[in-house]
């Protein structure tokens, strides 16, 4: 999997490259380092390095390039650069997925940072370390070797290294599944940032991974709460450093849309992610971008388009062989298939999902199973009766836990019909009251009592400000209650005001009295009176009824529909028309 690690380091004043000019700009700075020497050589070749860094795809020419770059380097004595130059390397390995070829390297570059005393860039090739132990599947390794860089980090007392070590332990966890822990971890690497004057990347990785940790865990109040912080931690950094961060601003940009999912603002969802898809460079992003779109327009109802954005995701999660992620995509494309009448598709893949469940497991588990299957086939015969045995038992259980999972969702689906079957005559009942009720209100010809109208019987109407309210509750309630005006869904309550001729305190004061409830609250409350008729006695199309009751856009209908009766006016016709 290529991660495309940021390399932590203080980088100096880079022009943001796009790989469309990429070629040109390497070829003027191989032109320049040809003409320059010293210093001005050693520069011009850094930003060489960190633009090939960023945008060569072969292993080997980017290898070429940071070599001819330790060289010269060397060769000035220069060894913040030479080591700056051997960490990237290391990046570069895990980020072409040269994992153990990482490794192998790793000795003599951290003896060469130590013994140079470069520290910040110690901790951090130390940190690649890690990383590069958790790609080779070999988690208590990645922790011992995170807190061995925890322990070093504190007798030196270094800040960058404590940083580095926290980040490091919070992955570690993260990546095992022991989410207190990482969470723990990750506030510690991005309070210990906050403290160092020179940033780095670390603080928006950890960001990140905290968020993930939130929204996983449905804790939205509290990942809302870091999005400041974390912006600021970007614009810190890129302000520091002169240069753009596509990839955090890329994961700011996917978080963002994720918490306006959660909380049903899918417009504003795809708008972030429309911004986050924009800027993208990295697959592994990308992947989480359409999973996101696929979320939000499945949503919407956008069927088509949601299976579309999935399989993006899925190529790319299984290209990287991110089983745990591919079984949510699963989950979701059930989800799809489901809300589409008689697609044959879901079985085949409730049972890829049980299959890709049973790969999560740790690979020494499947080391050790190996080993269990060798000793077996030391006895042929035995062995072949005990495979007999176990794919007999293995398919049996397939067919069992098959039938388990269909049983459970033919149980939870016939739940939900009789709880929506319920729900649709407790609304039929409402509805009823309501109706009443309207028509009380048509037949009355006052809305003062009987006790006070006889009160100011014999006052001047035109200058007594209850008779006055009176006569405008009157003209409100004939305007609603016998013109229909509310089924124009240009109906507004400035309208309202304007053809009557009153003024919106007046107003407000009047339709409160008269009504008991706000404007919006009751017009919303008539809309979906007619809306309750029309899918009960109608063949009309949701969108059709959505224009006729006044809603105008469907989603509107279907947001307000689903806060007053905890359903949608799909299901709501469904139960409806199956009670008859």
């Amino acid at each position: 999997m290529r991660i495309i690690i940021l390399s932590f380091l203080l980088l100096p004043c880079v022009a943001a490259a796009q790989t469309s000019d990429f070629q040109y700009q390497k070829d003027s700075l191989q032109q320049a380092a040809g003409r320059q020497e010293g210093r001005e050589k050693l520069e011009t070749l850094t930003a060489l390095h960190f633009l090939v860094y960023s945008y060569e795809e072969n292993l080997d020419t980017l290898v070429c390039f940071f070599d001819a770059f330790a060289r010269e380097a060397h060769a000035q004595n220069a060894l913040k650069e030479e080591g700056m130059c051997y960490v990237n390397l290391l990046a570069a390995y895990i980020n072409f997925g040269e994992i153990q070829m990482a490794v192998n390297r790793s000795d003599k570059i951290l003896e060469f940072l130590s013994a140079g005393e470069l520290w910040a860039y110690y901790y951090k090739a130390f940190s690649f370390l890690t990383d590069a132990y958790l790609a080779l599947g070999q988690p208590q390794k990645a922790l011992d070797n995170a807190n061995l860089l925890y322990t070093d980090a504190r007798e030196r007392n270094n800040a960058n290294g404590l940083s580095a070590a926290y980040y490091c332990l919070g992955y570690v966890y993260n990546k095992t599944n022991r989410t207190t822990e990482a969470e723990e971890f990750f506030r510690k690497c991005i309070d210990t940032e906050k403290t160092l004057k020179e940033k780095s990347t670390l603080a928006t990785m950890a960001y990140w991974y905290l968020f993930e940790i939130l929204q996983y865990n449905k804790r939205y109040g509290e990942a809302w709460d870091i999005m400041p912080a974390w912006e600021k931690a970007v614009v810190e950094y890129e302000k520091q450093n002169k240069l753009t961060n596509v990839t955090a601003r890329t994961e700011i940009y996917t978080a963002f849309a994720l918490l306006h999912f959660f909380k049903d603002d899918y417009g504003q969802a795809q708008i972030y992610c429309d911004s986050a898809q924009a800027i993208c460079n990295n697959a592994s992003l990308q992947a989480n971008i359409c999973y996101t779109k696929a979320m939000i327009l499945e949503e919407e109802g956008q069927y088509a388009a949601a299976l579309h954005n999935l399989g993006v995701a899925m190529d790319i999660y299984e290209s990287y062989e991110e089983w745990a992620v591919s079984v949510e995509l699963l989950n979701l494309k059930i989800k799809i298939l489901l809300a589409q009448d008689g697609n044959q598709e879901v079985f085949p893949l409730i049972q890829l999902i049980m299959q890709r469940k049973d790969s999560l497991s740790q690979k020494e588990f499947h080391a050790r199973l190996d080993e269990l299957r060798t000793r077996y086939e030391v006895d042929k015969h035995i062995a072949e009766k005990e495979r007999s045995r176990q794919n007999f038992l293995f398919a049996l259980s397939g067919c069992m836990l098959l039938a388990a999972v269909l049983g459970i969702w033919m149980y939870y689906s016939r739940k939900v019909a009789a709880k929506n079957r319920t729900l649709a005559q407790q609304i039929r009942e409402l509805t009823a009251q309501q109706e009443l009720h309207n028509t009380e209100l048509l037949n009355k010809k006052t809305f003062i009592d009987d006790e006070f109208l006889s009160s100011i019987r014999d006052s001047d109407d035109d200058f007594c400000p209850e008779s006055r309210k009176d006569k405008l509750c009157i003209e409100i309630r004939d305007l609603i209650l016998r013109d229909k005006a509310y089924r124009n869904h240009a109906f507004s309550r400035d309208y309202v005001i304007e053809r009557l001729g009153t003024n919106r305190e007046l107003f407000v004061e009047a339709f409160m009295y008269c009504f008991g409830m706000s404007f919006p609250e009751y017009i919303n409350s008539l809309r979906l009176k007619d809306a309750i008729t029309l899918l009960e006695q109608s063949d009309l199309s949701i969108e059709a009824i959505s224009e006729k009751t006044g809603f105008g856009a469907v989603r509107t209908l279907q947001r307000q529909f689903r806060a007053k009766y905890n359903m949608s006016p799909k299901d709501y016709r469904n139960s409806a028309k199956g009670n008859r």
